[in-house]
């Protein structure tokens, strides 16, 4: 995702496990809010050029970021990204609609 400018999670060739996006990266703060991964950090974005309506809708008053994933971490703190909380992305300007099985 563009608005955190760079990763936020990385995994290791010896530490791969099926479906995982990898552990947070240390600089990373992560929260889930109703299962929606909600992220803060060095890396995020300040927010929109001149877009109040799309910072609203992103960020919140705090500055969490809320990323439209939905989550879960297992014992050892890896993430898993299981759903997402809209159906509908917008990647460079062409809408990809998720198929549903």
């Amino acid at each position: 995702m563009t608005e955190t400018t760079c990763i936020i999670s990385s995994t290791t060739l010896h530490m791969v496990k099926r479906g995982s996006v990898g552990q947070l990266l240390p600089n990373m703060t992560a929260k889930l809010v109703d299962g929606e991964l909600w992220v803060k950090g060095p890396n995020i974005m300040k927010g929109y050029l001149r877009n109040p309506k799309a910072d609203a809708e992103t960020f919140t008053k705090d500055g969490w970021l809320k990323t439209g994933d939905i989550c879960i971490f297992d014992e050892d703190e890896d993430m898993f990204v299981v759903d997402r909380v809209k159906e509908v992305s917008l990647w460079l300007y062409y809408i990809i609609y998720q198929r549903g099985d």
